[in-house]
């Protein structure tokens, strides 16, 4: 499972951090419009209220982040944090330099740095006077169970990964999403049951890899996934399918039709789409015996 919350007692901490030059007194984040200034001295980020930027989000570790704040530059760390802090989407492993307008994502949310003067008018996080400590309260959800919480985070890593291929930066979209795809997989094969939404989002993601690297094994990784859950898969995936078949080396064909038998098995309980979708395997396993 995507580790959530601090690390488990007795595991090492790791510190990284990213430098930022500029004056002080205009150094700020901004979260969806609003702007938290950066004071000098250390601006923690985390999910209790003794922190000075604090995250209401499941995906924050208690103590997540700190911004070392110094008159002509921000010292950026993460305090060990289990899920990490992404710049301009990079997780952060040693030091870099950031310029206006840089991304950072703790947990689910989504900061952007400034180091110049803020408008004239803009709206601010909510504040405690007392204590100098902003909150952003963006869910107000109630717990989640773990698979939602596997979930979130891969949606959090498919955002950034997302973007990244955009950019044509194949290679470090592949390592953001394929350890926590992995770990999916091995939970499923231990037995742990995965939420139909949880299977399709391992499922959409697998196969953008396999459009984006031209692999197979994200193919038989797709088909795995799908034969371990028994979920029919969308309409569209399958004929994203049929095409990719025909770019790629020949697939484990002995998963895809796995995963054709455990639908059979329950061809009785199948909607007549979710039966041409069947169909529609069986033609695939057909057209990968040819290859």
């Amino acid at each position: 499972m995507f580790p959530l919350g601090d690390p488990p007692a007795g595991k090492a901490r790791y510190h990284r951090t990213v430098e930022v030059t500029g004056s002080s007194e205009h150094f700020r984040v901004s979260f969806r419009g609003r702007d938290i200034p950066l004071m000098l001295g250390k601006q923690t980020v985390g999910r209790t209220l003794d922190n000075k930027i604090h995250l209401v989000d499941q995906l924050v570790s208690r103590r997540h982040a700190c911004f070392n704040v110094e008159e002509r530059r921000v010292i950026l760390e993460d305090l060990g944090s289990a899920n990490g802090v992404y710049v301009d989407g990079a997780r952060i492993a040693e030091a870099q330099v950031l310029t206006d307008g840089s991304h950072i994502v703790i947990g689910k949310q989504e900061l952007v740095f400034r180091g110049s003067k803020p408008a004239r008018r803009s709206d601010t996080a909510t504040t405690d006077s007392r204590m100098g400590r902003a909150t952003i309260d963006d869910l107000h959800q109630p717990q989640s169970d773990a698979g939602t919480e596997r979930g979130d985070a891969l949606r959090l890593l498919g955002l950034i990964a997302e973007r990244l291929l955009e950019k044509g930066d194949i290679g470090r979209a592949e390592t953001i999403l394929s350890v926590h795809l992995k770990n999916h997989l091995r939970q499923m094969r231990e037995g742990v049951a995965s939420p139909p939404e949880s299977t399709s989002l391992v499922g959409k993601y697998a196969l953008a890899l396999a459009k984006a690297t031209k692999r197979v094994t994200w193919i038989d990784f797709l088909f795995e996934v799908y034969g371990l859950s028994s979920q029919v898969m969308s309409a569209d995936t399958v004929e994203d399918l049929h095409s990719l078949l025909r770019e790629l080396p020949p697939i484990k064909l002995k998963l895809l039709r796995h995963y054709i038998e455990q639908l059979e098995s329950k061809s009785d309980k199948l909607l007549p789409a979710e039966l041409f979708i069947v169909q529609r395997l069986e033609g695939l396993a057909r057209v990968a015996a040819a290859q």
